[in-house]
């Protein structure tokens, strides 16, 4: 009987938190670029338009990504509810989370000054997520040092 891949358990999860970062890094360079271009400093040979669509195509990414990660520490979620998870720097990076993801949203229609709370929320919310892809770095490397060849 063939098994099913899982992109929220097991091997199938490492892969979804290593796409993750890596979406991760695509949408803050893309918000960040975004911002610059929209002052006229860096375009890096885009228009803001092209940056505008890169930023959201990057960001769809990283939430569906995101989605499957909460899914998968779930159980977490519920014990923060409990009140029995000690992670509140990472409730305070999830909460931030949020309120960048609302207020990107609130910030598609370009008459209105949202966009810059947004990215104000995004640079805060920053360090918190750093923070949490740091930690869990001894997970990765100890995945790739254990890892057995496997000839065919």
């Amino acid at each position: 009987m063939k098994r099913k891949f899982s992109l929220t358990k097991g091997k199938g999860l490492f892969v979804t938190d290593l796409l993750l970062t890596f979406s991760f890094l695509t949408v803050v360079y893309s918000g960040i670029t975004l911002h610059l271009t929209a002052h006229q400093r860096f375009a890096f040979g885009w228009s803001a338009t092209a940056w505008t669509y890169s930023h959201w195509l990057s960001c769809g990414v990283f939430l569906f990504l995101t989605f499957l990660h909460v899914k998968s520490h779930l159980y977490w979620f519920k014990n923060v509810l409990k009140g029995t998870a000690k992670h509140k720097p990472m409730l305070i990076g999830f909460t931030l989370l949020l309120m960048s993801v609302v207020s990107g949203l609130l910030s598609i229609t370009p008459a209105n000054h949202i966009g810059l709370w947004h990215y104000r929320v995004s640079l805060i919310m920053l360090p918190f997520l750093m923070i949490h892809i740091v930690r869990r770095m001894p997970f990765v490397i100890n995945f790739f040092k254990n890892k057995k060849t496997v000839r065919v």
